[in-house]
C-alpha cells in the first residue's frame, strides 16, 4: 500500500471546495465526506489568478474543508489533485505545488491526517487573509 493510498483525505481551501469551480473535476463523485476543518498557516489571495494559495507557516489558522474519500479511489483522487495543482512528483520543490500530510482539526474538534497543496513560490504577505478563509471575488 503506498502513502497516497493510506491517507484518505485531502483539506482545500479555495476552488476546490465543495460547490465550487473545480470540485467537479473528476473527483466530486468519489467523495463520501465533506467536513469544515482548520489547518495551521496561512492563506494569500491571489488576485490576478482568482483563487488563494496557502503557506504551512504556523502564523494562524487557514479554514477549510476536509475530503474524504473511499480507500481504493485515493491513487486516482491524488493523481487529479496532483494534476490540478502542479504538483511534480519527480522533484516537488519545482512544482506549483508541494504536497504535504498535515494535521487538519476538524468543526468537531477530531484531528485527521490529511494532504494538503501548498504554493511553492514567494507570497505578497500584503495578501495575506487575516481571517483565514477565501471566497470568490475577494
Amino acid at each position: 500500500m503506498t502513502t497516497e493510498e493510506k491517507i484518505n483525505k485531502v483539506f482545500v481551501y479555495g476552488t476546490l471546495k465543495e460547490g465550487r469551480p473545480l470540485d467537479r473535476r473528476g473527483i466530486a463523485n468519489l467523495r463520501c465526506d465533506v467536513a469544515d476543518a482548520t489547518i495551521e498557516g496561512s492563506i494569500f489571495n491571489f488576485k490576478h489568478a482568482g483563487y488563494p494559495t496557502i503557506k504551512l507557516d504556523g502564523e494562524g489558522l487557514v479554514i477549510g474543508e476536509v475530503h474524504t474519500f473511499p480507500e481504493k479511489h485515493m491513487a486516482e483522487v491524488v493523481q487529479i489533485m496532483d494534476a490540478i495543482e502542479g504538483y511534480n512528483k519527480h522533484d516537488p520543490k519545482k512544482g506549483l505545488y508541494n504536497r504535504h500530510k498535515i494535521k487538519a482539526t476538524l468543526k468537531n474538534g477530531d484531528v485527521v491526517i490529511a494532504w494538503a497543496y501548498e504554493y511553492n513560490g514567494t507570497v505578497d504577505p500584503e495578501l495575506r487573509i487575516k481571517e483565514g478563509v477565501w471566497e470568490p471575488g475577494l
